[in-house]
């Protein structure tokens, strides 16, 4: 079990990452934890095994999209952190709108 200084450095680097700035883009950057293990088969080839993650994506995108999610990591959405200006709080707003509105249509 972790121990509260453990838990408290992890906030601590959250916050770390998102003061970052990414050197290439000049963009804010993003602090979020992958849910990833190398038992995870479709992470590394094996993308039409991974059915239950393919079959929730399809109800909400497009089958191009769907290949293309399908092939990486979920993120733990639940805990992240970034500055407020970064510009990717809008795809995070715009993103499940439209998904929702693909679902329902």
């Amino acid at each position: 079990m972790p121990t509260l200084g453990s838990r408290a450095r992890a906030v601590e680097l959250f916050i770390e990452g998102a003061r970052q700035t990414d050197p290439a883009s000049g963009q804010p950057c993003l602090a979020v934890v992958p849910e990833i293990d190398r038992s995870y088969r479709n992470f590394f080839g094996a993308w039409r095994e991974f059915h239950v993650s393919r079959l929730s994506y399809a109800e909400a995108f497009d089958e191009a999209t769907v290949d293309h999610l399908v092939r990486y990591p979920l993120f733990i959405s639940g805990v992240f952190a970034m500055r407020a200006e970064a510009p990717y709080w809008r795809a995070w707003a715009d993103t499940p709108r439209a998904s929702l509105q693909q679902m329902t249509s």
